[in-house]
């Protein structure tokens, strides 16, 4: 992620009591600027912190992004203070925070995304172990800290847990019963932020002060919401796997490698190849095309091209 350029900030943030108060609910903060989208965060590491995140980082950098992450205890209320002009807007991480449980053990955010109407009205109403009925997000809003986003139907609802889950993207879930389940990565924006895409919208909170811990909520969303979500065959895989047979591969004769290059010939010039490569081999392995048609085609591709190995 690029650094926020503070330059361009105005007068407008988010109140000291308002982080404050984020924080102590669990909430890994991170400082977004007015665009509503880049973290503000160019020199928030002091210099110990720096050669930590560059200890801990995979590309050997600064990251103060996965820092905040990785360090759930790293603000505390005099820090905030201090660094309060940053938070033009602001947003959390989903996974461990510095809260624990009574024996010691760390609790984990999750976050139920709702973005479709189907998923909105299928936790509306929900038949209880009793038989009755029960009307979950109500119940749910004055339980736990729920926000409201831009979608018409689109709300944030946090919840804690004892144990770090599975997160759910959109990609898993059928067309129009769109959902995710935030445990992991990705930052999500709090109330009073504005949204990325509008100025005039910003965030709100419509739940309670405070994130409810529910130890079993994650496995009975899955089970309330799995209609929704495709068969496990639809999802991502590896498709080069041993259940996998080559007859349920695709295999392409030499007259159909010879029209996708011509196609892509005239776009394979420097500067462009690695992605082109990179691109069309993931985009071949997730249709299921023949590995052998796949390098057929890469292989004449590059016949002419110097880092072919």
């Amino acid at each position: 992620m690029s650094d926020y350029d503070s330059s361009s900030s105005s007068n407008s943030r988010i109140s000291e009591s308002i982080l404050i108060e984020y924080s102590n609910m669990g909430l890994k903060l991170v400082p977004i600027g007015d665009d509503g989208v880049t973290p503000n965060v160019n020199g928030l590491l002091n210099s110990e912190e720096q050669l930590q995140s560059i200890k801990e980082s995979k590309n050997g950098i600064v990251e103060p992004v996965n820092y905040i992450n990785d360090h759930p205890e790293f603000w505390t209320e005099d820090r905030i203070k201090k660094e309060a002009y940053r938070f033009k807007n602001v947003a959390t991480l989903p996974g461990k925070t510095h809260l624990r449980t009574e024996d010691g053990s760390p609790l984990y955010l999750n976050v139920l995304d709702i973005d479709s109407k189907q998923v909105y009205t299928i936790l509306s109403r929900l038949s209880g172990s009793d038989g009755n009925d029960f009307y979950f997000i109500d119940k749910i809003s004055k339980s736990t800290f729920v926000s409201k986003t831009k979608k018409k139907y689109g709300l944030h609802i946090y919840w804690l847990s004892n144990s770090r889950h599975k997160h759910i993207i959109t990609s898993e879930c059928k067309p129009g019963s769109e959902f995710e389940i935030k445990t992991k990565f990705g930052l999500i924006t709090l109330p009073e932020s504005r949204h990325r895409d509008d100025p005039n919208f910003h965030y709100k909170k419509i739940g309670m002060d405070k994130i409810g811990r529910f130890d079993g909520m994650y496995d009975s969303l899955l089970d309330t919401l799995q209609d929704c979500l495709k068969p496990p065959r639809e999802k991502n895989t590896n498709h080069y796997t041993k259940e996998n047979t080559n007859n349920s591969k695709i295999h392409l004769n030499e007259e159909q490698v010879d029209l996708l290059y011509q196609l892509l010939y005239p776009c394979y010039t420097m500067g462009y190849r690695h992605q082109i490569i990179y691109g069309l081999s993931g985009l071949m392995h997730k249709h299921y095309v023949a590995i052998e048609s796949s390098s057929s085609l890469i292989q004449k591709l590059s016949v002419n091209d110097e880092e072919k190995r």
